[in-house]
Formats: C-alpha cells, sequence, structure tokens
C-alpha cells in the first residue's frame, strides 16, 4: 500500500533550537534527506540562531522566541509549550505539500517504515477519531497508565500525517497564551500528593492533547489534573489516545531518537504493541484487568511521591522567605 502515498508529497517541518543540547542537525539532515530527497524540508527555529546549516532547507522560519510560560518554582525546569506550539505551527504553516512530518531538531529519519504503517492502520473505533486519518507518533512518550499513572498523554517527539490534521493540532498559540492556569495554587498542590516535585497542573503532553479534544470532541472532558483517575477516565482516555493516533515503535520506525532520549524507552513507562492490540481489541475482562493494573500503579509510588510534594512545599516556602 506504500506506493499510495508519493514521498515527493511530504513536507518535513524540523522544529526547535538548532543545536538543541547537543544534538547534530546537519548530519539528522543529511540521514533525512537520503530518505525524502525531493520532500520540501523547512526549518522553523528562532531568531539569531547559528546560520551555518540554513542553506540545507527550502524554507527556514526565524521565530521570536517566547520564552517558557513558567518554570518550576523548586526545581526550576522550565515549561516550553510555547516554544514548542509556536515552532511548529509557524513551520507547519509554511508546508506546502499534502502531508507532513514534524519532528524535533536533535532527530532524524533512516527509513520511510512508518509510512506503510501508517497507510495500514486501521482505527477499531472510528466513530472516536478525529483527525481525517489517525496521526502516526512515536509510542515512546506515550504514557500508558498501567505502566505510568498518567492519561491522556500522548508523545510530542514527531508527528507524521495529512498536513491540515497536525495543524489542527499544533495551531493552538492563542488558546496557550490565554491559559492563565498551567501551575497549580499551594492549596491544589497539598490536595494532589501525587504530583511530587512538579507544580505544573498538566504535563505538556496532556495539555495539548487536552486542547485538541477541547476543539474537536463534542462532549465535555473534565481533566484538569495530571494525577486525575477512575474507571470511565481510563476508558476515554485510551480510547481516544489509540484511535487518533498510530504509535510507533522508535527501533523499528524508522526514526532515530538521541540517545539521551532513547534511554527513556528503558523505564518501561510508554505503549508497547501487545498493550495496544489488548486494549483495541479488549473485552470487558481486558478492560478490569488494565483497570486494576493502572490503580496498582498509581499508589505504588505515592508514599514516595507523598515524601516528594512534602519537600518541595517546604523547599517553595523557604524561597519565598529567603
Amino acid at each position: 500500500m506504500q506506493d499510495l502515498l508519493d514521498k515527493d508529497n511530504i513536507s518535513i517541518v524540523f522544529q526547535g533550537p538548532v543545536g538543541h543540547r547537543g544534538g547534530d542537525l546537519e548530519n539528522n539532515i543529511r540521514k533525512t534527506r537520503q530518505v525524502f530527497p525531493k520532500a520540501e524540508f523547512i526549518l522553523s527555529t528562532w531568531q539569531d540562531s547559528d546560520e551555518l546549516v540554513f542553506n540545507q532547507f527550502d524554507k527556514v522560519i526565524l521565530n521570536r522566541d517566547p520564552g517558557p510560560i513558567y518554570s518550576e518554582p523548586v526545581a526550576g525546569y522550565p515549561n516550553n509549550i510555547l516554544r514548542q506550539v509556536v515552532s511548529t505551527a509557524k513551520g507547519l504553516n509554511m508546508a506546502s505539500n499534502k502531508y507532513a512530518i514534524k519532528i524535533r531538531t536533535d532527530f532524524s529519519i533512516e527509513n520511510d517504515g512508518f509510512i506503510e504503517q501508517w497507510l495500514n492502520y486501521v482505527p477499531a473505533k472510528p466513530e472516536t477519531v478525529l483527525f481525517k486519518k489517525p496521526v502516526a507518533i512515536l509510542s515512546l512518550g506515550c504514557s500508558d497508565p498501567v505502566r505510568r499513572s498518567l492519561l491522556f498523554h500522548p508523545s510530542d517527539y514527531f508527528y507524521f500525517g495529512l498536513r491540515e490534521d497536525l495543524l489542527l493540532y499544533w495551531n493552538v498559540e492563542n488558546q496557550v497564551k490565554d491559559n492563565k492556569n498551567l501551575a497549580l495554587s499551594i492549596n491544589e498542590k497539598i490536595l494532589h500528593p501525587l504530583y511530587g516535585m512538579s507544580f505544573g497542573r498538566l504535563a505538556i503532553e496532556q495539555e495539548l492533547f487536552c486542547l485538541f479534544l477541547m476543539n474537536k470532541y463534542e462532549k465535555n472532558i473534565s481533566f484538569r489534573y495530571r494525577d486525575q483517575f477512575g474507571k470511565e477516565l481510563l476508558k476515554l482516555s485510551e480510547d481516544l489516545l489509540l484511535n487518533n493516533f498510530v504509535l510507533l515503535d522508535v527501533f523499528d520506525s524508522g526514526i532515530v531518537a538521541p540517545k539521551r532520549i532513547q534511554k527513556i524507552s528503558k523505564l518501561k513507562h510508554h505503549y508497547e504493541q501487545n498493550s495496544v492490540t489488548a486494549v483495541l481489541n479488549g473485552n470487558r475482562a481486558v478492560l478490569r484487568s488494565r483497570y486494576v493494573g493502572a490503580l496498582i500503579t498509581r499508589y505504588k509510588y505515592l508514599p514516595r511521591q507523598v515524601l516528594l510534594t512534602i519537600y518541595s512545599l517546604v523547599a517553595y516556602f523557604v524561597l519565598i522567605v529567603c
């Protein structure tokens, strides 16, 4: 079926900083061009970036860096959702082909095996598909609730599909700017001990997915905290995530992640193919088993997370006083 898609009709958007944490963008472009020699190559990065690689692209977009929305008050980690949204959406808006790839500047593509997987994918519940055609992403970064207690958490490293579908997902700059409740209040932090060190209301991946669902899903989903959980919420999360996205294995998809990202796969937090198949084809017994497994995972690390929450609150008040 792969011949049904013209590889020359793909726009590839490399988004992010030119020197992403030591990544070799020039080498990543070279590898990817060997697979897609006639595709449109777009770089969407920041003003004042190193220009040495600009001539490797068909189009270069120099965005004004919007900076982080906020930084974790204790851990100091920046929330870069707006940076990711701006660089991705600006690149996709400049793309001129029917199909598009969104890929980070520290990633590359070594073969096009993911295209066949995407073409052959048939959603188990087409009534839950909100795109024109499900979008291919890496399973790495898609949190499996039975292994890591997070719902509505698709990966954000790599996206492939119809350009109009990718734009539907990433064109949310104004909505992100208008959201003034990305961080927990102190009272909320106390009431949600599973957050550990974090004060972020939702993970970036959850925030993006929830914005998409708010725009496209006809029913209202009340999901405001990253540690929310329930049997029906678990089912809804998996139905919407696994039918709207084609999950690709990072080691056989042709997508090459930097080594520091590959190491995440060893943590076994993400969906694996047997889990995806079990959920999509599952009966009540399977769904009940996953609920119990997710419940066990949720509370397995509760003591550690409570201690981290207490520590973060004490550290927060110390920082205020000092």
